[in-house]
């Protein structure tokens, strides 16, 4: 399996993204989907989160999503010091609200964020793909 990850050359480099399909134990519960990235930012300069969205099936997603760095427990909403930061974002109903524009048609996940005002993207165009079972 080819893992491709596109970027413009920058300061926040993808380091994995993996696509759980997550199984839960309960029947009538129906499996949902988990991204999970990590991201290196090179630099100590401030990059706050804009959004993420998720593109699947030509339906467009902006979706809840979790950053912290690696090891650590606090939740942030911008990467602020150089070091590796683990996202995650779940697709559960409640946790994401639908787009009505929605124009591109490939399936990828988009992180929109602001580095010195300016607007920049991180797109995820492969994925590494897991199932996971829990009780």
């Amino acid at each position: 399996m080819a893992i491709m990850f596109v970027s413009c050359k920058g300061e926040l480099e993808i380091k994995t993204a993996i696509k759980q399909r997550i199984i839960q134990g309960v029947n009538s519960a129906k499996p949902f989907v988990n991204y999970v990235f990590e991201i290196q930012n090179h630099t100590s300069k401030k990059k706050e989160v804009d959004s993420l969205i998720v593109i699947e099936n030509g339906q467009c997603f902006r979706i809840n999503y979790s950053l912290r760095i690696v090891k650590t427990p606090k939740l942030l909403k911008a990467f602020t010091d150089k070091g590796i930061y683990k996202m995650e974002a779940s697709m559960l109903q409640g946790n994401r609200s639908k787009l009505l524009k929605c124009t591109n048609k490939e399936d990828q996940v988009i992180l929109y964020y602001k580095d010195d005002a300016v607007q920049k993207q991180l797109k995820f165009t492969s994925f590494e793909e897991k199932t996971e079972r829990r009780r």
